[in-house]
């Protein structure tokens, strides 16, 4: 055996041990050079020759790798161009749909459907090319992320217009109408707007796009794609009737803020009676967001055919009692909605005792401040987007109150909203509380941000992630009414961002440019950074200024809390789906100590069990949908009640009472 495998030229015997002084057996030491040679062959060779191939090969498969490299590493990957015919300040989007027949654009959406987005800033360009280092991108952050597929692909680029401001800053921002639409179908808080923003298609007034084409991705080839085709203006404002007005009011003050003509604007609702009358009317404000038609949840017509809740829901129409437009399963009838819609409209304009409204007639206003950083001003005083409150409370509502005979007076008159109308509403009673007599906000943005959203924003490093030593956790931003998380705080900023950040239109960064402080470019400074973490002096500027809790607890006193005594009704689901209930619940634990506590009415809606989702209104009998297209007349006649309640002796509490 052991000859068989010395006489093999790959393997040798490793003899046994010599003594000491000697060689070992079968070996002898080299007494020359020659033998020394000799000797590493008979021991070495085999060895040493297989070693070497390997070196050998391992170095030329090296330099081949290098000169592969060298050779494609100076050939760029292919690029995207965009093209267009004027020179343009504004925004591009390269979109890239999987949907081989819808235009691109009108896919993109704030959720895991979406269509990808590419986008960048340009300045006075007449063109654009992707990849580039200034794009942000999502759900994907860049080209390499997006698998091989048959892809749709379209272009957009939303102009910006050039802003000189009073405070000297120059800042470049998408027009006043950017973020608003002709359409709306929605029942009473929600619109369903073609917004350029958040949850919309890219369909502005204004916009420039291509034509969608479908190609393969990952490109082989350098494309070209031309902008050649324009959004043009939206449908003319629609008629007023008899009953529906519109006002629209140049201010000063946010004149003089944006250096040129800004108008506030708002549909009245006239009461039935109105013209054959003299009485003089309380007013009530539903604040929202942007809508341009007359009013929410009216309808002329009554729909030729109703379809039940339960023919639209067959799998669970229970699911309805939870949840209402915001990440939904249920879905009351378009036909169902409109009926109710008809029936508002039948009650409002009866003069019979059985009417809804019987001795409660009002003027409804429904007030219009797109600005360039969203489709609402909040009705603030805002560094950023200019005096809105003011504008509103003292140059708007004076001149409703002229036209058409309102009272004129803080004890006849009232508001109510839902979501950011809510913290509207909220907002105008707290900081102008002796300009209104009630306010009713159904499951408000963040009231205090101690709890905004899942985030706390003083005590928190971090706005995307929850960390310890051991774990690390996602912050949720939206979840379904079960509590499933559908999008997260990190995910909803990619997206914003990849929207063009402060001139996206979306939620986020609107309530920075809303509540925050201006930054030294003159644009507004995000409460956090790309990477989450958050701005200690933006988190202070906020608590000092809108974070309606914070303000409640700094200017308490015996005089404020009468002020406000009653006037306080905030209702949330306590399955919020934007987890506002977080905020409400630490509002009122804040204001029940305090002394005197806040006379305010707090209610937390659950049914068998389960939360109420976004945006309940504060009916424990009825699915939310019910309650949302019920809301109107709910609002306005608990407001009602406490006009009636805290007027002054001698005021007018008849006339209009019929």
């Amino acid at each position: 055996m052991a000859s068989a495998m010395g006489a093999d030229r790959h393997f040798h015997t490793v003899p046994p041990p010599a003594a000491p002084g000697r060689p070992a057996a079968g070996k002898t030491f080299p007494r020359s050079r020659k033998d020394l040679w000799s000797s590493r062959e008979a021991y070495f060779w085999p060895a040493a020759v297989t070693t070497g191939v390997v070196c050998l090969c391992g170095m030329m498969a090296v330099i081949l790798w290098g000169c592969w490299l060298a050779v494609f590493e100076d050939a760029p990957d292919p690029e995207i161009t965009l093209t267009w015919n004027v020179k343009t300040t504004g925004r591009v989007f390269l979109v890239v749909s999987t949907d081989l027949a819808a235009e691109p654009r009108k896919n993109v959406k704030l959720d895991f459907s979406s269509a990808q987005i590419f986008g960048a800033d340009v300045r006075d360009a007449r063109k654009v090319v992707f990849p580039n280092n200034g794009q942000t991108g999502f759900p994907h952050l860049n080209f390499h992320d997006l698998p091989a597929r048959q892809v749709r692909v379209q272009a957009v680029l939303t102009p910006y217009q050039k802003y000189t401001r009073q405070d000297g800053n120059s800042v470049h921002l998408p027009a006043f109408k950017t973020f608003t639409s002709s359409l709306d179908l929605d029942d009473f808080g929600f619109a369903d707007v073609d917004e350029f923003g958040l949850g919309g298609p890219l369909t502005a007034e204004g916009v420039t796009f291509s034509q969608a084409i479908n190609i393969a991705w990952p490109i082989g080839d350098d494309l070209e794609i031309n902008l050649d085709r324009t959004d043009g203006p939206r449908p003319s404002m629609p008629t007023e009737t008899e009953y529906s007005k519109f006002v629209t009011v140049r201010s000063q003050n946010l004149s003089a803020f944006w250096g040129q003509d800004v108008n506030v604007s708002a549909w009245v609702l006239l009461p039935a009676g109105f013209h054959d009358s003299d009485a003089r009317y309380p007013l009530i404000i539903n604040h929202g967001r942007y809508s341009n038609e007359p009013f929410r949840g009216w309808a002329e017509v009554l729909p030729e055919r109703i379809v039940s809740m339960a023919a639209a829901n067959p799998g669970n129409p229970e699911e309805c009692n939870f949840c209402s437009t915001t990440a939904c399963p249920c879905n009351i009838s378009l036909t169902s909605e409109r009926q109710f819609a008809f029936n508002f409209r039948q009650n409002w304009t009866s003069l019979g005792t059985s009417s809804s409204y019987s001795g409660a007639r009002v003027l409804l206003v429904r007030v219009q401040t797109p600005n360039p950083f969203f489709d609402d001003s909040y009705s603030i005083n805002s560094e950023n987007m200019g005096p809105y409150g003011d504008a509103v409370n003292r140059e708007l509502i004076p001149e409703i109150e002229r036209r058409f005979r309102g009272i004129g007076q803080p004890w006849a008159r009232g508001l109510y909203g839902r979501g950011s109308g809510a913290w509207e509403a909220l907002a105008s009673q707290i900081l102008y509380p002796d300009e209104y007599n009630g306010c009713i906000a159904h499951a408000p943005d963040p009231v205090d941000f101690h709890s905004f959203m899942t985030l706390d924003i003083y005590n928190k490093d971090n706005a995307f992630r929850e960390s310890s030593s051991h774990l690390h956790g996602v912050r949720p931003f939206l979840r379904t009414s079960k509590g499933e998380v559908l999008l997260t705080m990190e995910q909803v900023d990619r997206y914003e961002r990849a929207m063009g950040g402060f001139r996206s239109g979306g939620k986020l960064f609107s309530w920075f440019a809303a509540f925050g402080p201006k930054g030294p470019d003159g644009m507004p400074k995000a409460l956090w950074k790309p990477d989450g973490s958050i701005d200690r002096s933006v988190a202070n500027y906020l608590h000092e200024h809108f974070d309606l809790s914070g303000h409640l607890q700094r200017h308490w006193s015996e005089d404020l809390a009468a002020k406000l005594a009653g006037k306080i009704k905030i209702n949330v689901g306590m399955m919020d789906n934007y987890y506002y209930n977080n905020a409400v619940s630490t509002l009122q634990n804040v204001m029940e100590k305090t002394s005197p506590p806040l006379q305010a009415d707090f209610q937390y809606g659950s049914y068998k069990g389960r939360g109420f989702g976004h945006a309940w209104t504060g009916s424990m009998d009825m699915p939310m949908r019910v309650g949302d297209l019920t809301a109107h007349m709910r609002a306005i006649q608990s407001l009602v009640q406490g006009f009636l309640l805290r007027a002054p002796a001698g005021a007018d509490v008849s006339s209009w009472r019929y």
